[in-house]
Order: C-alpha cells, then structure tokens, then sequence
C-alpha cells in the first residue's frame, strides 16, 4: 500500500510538471513584453552595453557599473585581486586626486555606494537622489576610467582586505570549505576563490592592480545599469557625454580573431539585464550571457596580458564562458 501510495504522488508531480512545462512558453512572452516597456538597452559605439530600468516608485536613481572580472579570471599569482581592486575602485582619480575631496563629493550627492565582487563579476553601485543623477553617474565613470592606485590608500586597503581574510578564517568551515574547494578545482581552485590568498594580497603593489584595469576594466568588458525614477532617453544620451570617450580595449581584437561576435554586435535580446527572477536560459531571455575567451587578452595600450594572467591551455577558462549580470 506505501509504495502504491508513493508511485501515485509521483504519477501526479509528473502530471502537474507536465501541464507547467506546457503553460511556461505561454507565459514567458508576455511577461517579456512587460518588461520590454520598462527595460531599455542600447549599446555604445566603444562597446559598453546601457540598460535602463524605468521605475517612478520613489525620487531615487542608482547607477550600477558591472566588470566581467570577478574571480574566475584569477591566476594563482593574482589570486583574491579582484576583490583588493574592489576595494580600490572608489578611491582617488584625477578627478578627485585627494581621499578626502572624494568622499566629501559622494556626501553632497547624497550617495550610498558599495561594491562587491563574486565569481564571474564585480559590481559597483551608487543610489542617490533622481535630481544628482548626472553627478551620480559621472561619479562612477570617474572611478571606472582612471583610479590612481596611490600607495597610500593601497596600504591601508590591503590591511581591510586581510581583516576579512581574518574573520572569515576564524569560522571552522572556512578550513573545510576552502579544503573541499582546492580538492574539487585542484589548479583552478584560484578561479573559485574570491578572498584570495593572504601573502599575495599582502605584497600587491599599484603595478598589479594597473594590469587588472587594463585588461578588464574596459567598456566592452562592462555594463552600465541605471534603474529608478529616471527617463531611457536621458540616461543614453547621459551615458553617450560621460562614458563615450572612454576608449574601446584592445581586448575586443582576440574575440574577432577567434571569430567570436563582439558584444556591441550582439542583439539586445541576447544581451541584457537579468532583473527579475523568473528569467530563464537562453537566447532573448532577458539575461547577458555571453561568451568570451580570456587568454591573451591585450591591455589598452596595445600591449600583451602579461603571462601571470593569462589562463594555461587546456583549463576551463580556455573555454566560453557565459556571465550573467543581474541589477
């Protein structure tokens, strides 16, 4: 009688995932079509991807930056310098050459902003008041283009950094997990881990954190999203006057190379912003995915990636790998 009982709740899940599966095509378009009249996407001619999303709830704006160079993109040598840049992105630029002057602006624009980086990304947000949004973005623009990496700030940073390390070493699991991480990816467990390795954060110097700009923080490697109390029409010419003179990485000639699509001849259906959860896999789903080959990226001024970056032959990272941006 049990087993009779158990093969008849089996039967009926499969019949309720049955009539799901069938109603699912149905829904999806026309929840994508809802969000086509809130979402907008264009993309730069330098290849920075703008996605809009329109929403008068509240007089609130917030401009996101997203950087595909998350951890995925770490070289033991580099190891846990994608967090450490992080922490380094909203310091000094030559538009605010001083710590001081820097946090002193973000206060007069009303702003919070923070950062955080995972595995195949790192983003950085500011909200701020609907009326600073102009201010807002090139607040961002300004830390996304050209940080100064002072020794100064770095020094500190480093210690922040290993403050985390710290405490996330005091747990028992952080033992076990980082254990079971280096057995499951063994030479790519540098690849899953974001907090890095303690010594090589310690002895990082401004050098490593320039190749890491410019390898990766470069507008077709990027997405700018800005959502809330905001018009499509004003932020794409906004992004155009801020962010369009940012100059294109070299990066984007090895995809052409390979004959890979460059991400600003994707289609906005095929790339674009996951913004709400029951968005699925696919092409014209909603989401950016896309593929990209790291090896041998070059930096923005033309030279190599320099060999501690680049991944070995063979390893995943020699393969495509699809991110996802979320809002």
């Amino acid at each position: 009688m049990k087993a009779r009982r158990l093969f008849h709740r089996a039967l009926t899940g499969l019949f309720a995932l049955t009539a799901f599966a069938c109603v699912l095509p149905s829904v999806l378009p026309a929840q994508r079509a809802e969000l086509d009249k809130i979402i907008k996407r264009r993309v730069l001619s330098n290849g920075l991807e703008v996605i809009v999303v329109e929403n008068h709830g509240v007089p609130l704006a917030t401009v996101e930056v997203n950087v595909r160079n998350g951890s995925f993109t770490q070289t033991h040598e580099y190891e846990g310098l994608a967090h450490l840049y992080e922490h380094m992105f909203f310091k000094s630029n030559p538009a605010s050459p001083a710590p001081a002057p820097y946090i002193d602006r973000a206060a007069e624009l009303g702003a919070v902003f923070n950062g955080q980086t995972q595995e195949e990304v790192v983003n950085y947000y500011l909200t701020v008041p609907a009326d600073s949004l102009v201010g807002g973005m090139k607040f961002l623009a300004s830390a996304f283009r050209s940080p100064l990496f002072r020794e100064d700030e770095l020094a500190p940073e480093r210690e922040v950094v290993l403050g985390e390390y710290d405490r996330q070493e005091s747990s028992p699991f952080f033992r076990l997990n980082e254990l079971m991480g280096k057995h499951l990816w063994t030479t790519e467990w540098s690849r899953k881990n974001k907090i890095g390795d303690r010594d090589i954060v310690r002895s990082t110097t401004p050098e490593k954190m320039r190749y890491i700009e410019h390898l990766y923080y470069i507008p077709n490697n990027a997405a700018l999203i800005v959502a809330g109390d905001v018009s499509p029409d004003t932020v794409f010419r906004l992004a155009q006057s801020i962010y369009g003179d940012i100059p294109r990485g070299a990066a984007q000639a090895q995809h052409e190379l390979r004959g890979e699509r460059p991400l600003a001849d994707m289609s906005t259906d095929a790339v674009g912003a996951e913004v709400f959860a029951f968005s699925h896999s696919g092409t014209g789903d909603g989401r950016w995915s896309f593929g990209s080959r790291d090896s041998g990226k070059h930096t923005k001024q033309g030279g190599h990636c320099p060999p501690a970056l680049r991944p070995r032959p063979g390893t995943p990272m020699e393969n495509p790998v699809h991110t996802t941006f979320a809002v």
